[in-house]
């Protein structure tokens, strides 16, 4: 399996959490996996899910993934989901894995690791093709967001350093809209209690990696977005994760 996307919370972090592992919960239709850094909640009703800092900031709420013009938040037959442990070179921790399954289509596959002692999420997608036909990936969102850090005033020392890979040219912008072919940092608010996300791809398999934001009155928008002209061909009956 290749997980190719992290997103990196690092606010404000207090050492009492430097040992905290990681744990899951189920509760009232919303899987939680969350340590003493960083909680992310995924809603099985309505495919949604929200991510909160270890001060109970929500970051990123309402949030959703897509494949092709599949989301997690559309109608469809079943939300599954399942945890399992992890261990690799990054550290140990937990996999939550969300099942998006389709009628008569296609299911997608999501995946949220989390580990010990870490403030950062990575995100991994796949397909299961429990069709009779084959199906062609093209293009896949592990997150899209129109709700970062919503309701904050997000206009002061505002900046953003994009990551683009390459022979192409880095630097810090204060534009409202920017998108990277590779990764960037995001940073707003004063200097002793600025506000930080790091967004960006850490393996690449095949597809092209972008990450893009909107700066909105008092929200951000974030899209976390990979594409190949040509896809992935998934044959019927199998599976596939990116």
């Amino acid at each position: 399996m290749k997980i190719f996307i992290c997103l990196l919370i690092s606010f404000v972090l207090t050492a009492s959490f430097s040992t905290a592992q990681v744990q899951t919960n189920y509760d009232s239709g919303k899987v939680i996996i969350y340590n003493g850094k960083v909680k992310l909640s995924f809603n099985l009703y309505d495919g949604l899910f929200s991510i909160q800092d270890n001060k109970k900031e929500m970051i990123v709420q309402d949030a959703f993934f897509q494949l092709g013009g599949l989301e997690s938040k559309d109608s469809c037959g079943e939300r599954k989901w399942s945890v399992s442990e992890i261990s690799d070179e990054i550290g140990h921790g937990k996999a939550l894995t969300i099942r998006i399954a389709f009628n008569n289509y296609a299911d997608i596959l999501w995946q949220v690791i989390l580990y010990d002692q870490k403030d950062f999420l990575v995100f991994n997608m796949g397909v299961a093709n429990d069709t009779k036909k084959q199906f062609r990936i093209m293009s896949f969102d592990p997150l899209r967001c129109d709700k970062l850090y919503n309701g904050l005033d997000n206009s002061i020392n505002y900046k953003v350093l994009d990551g683009n890979d390459g022979g192409n040219v880095t630097s810090v912008k204060t534009d409202k809209e920017v998108m990277s072919f590779n990764n960037l940092l995001l940073r707003f608010g004063l200097a002793d209690t600025a506000h930080i996300l790091v967004a960006g791809g850490i393996t690449y398999h095949e597809f092209e990696k972008y990450i893009q934001v909107n700066r909105e009155d008092r929200t951000i928008t974030l899209r976390l977005h990979s594409e190949d002209p040509v896809g992935k061909l998934v044959d019927a009956g199998g599976s596939y994760w990116l």
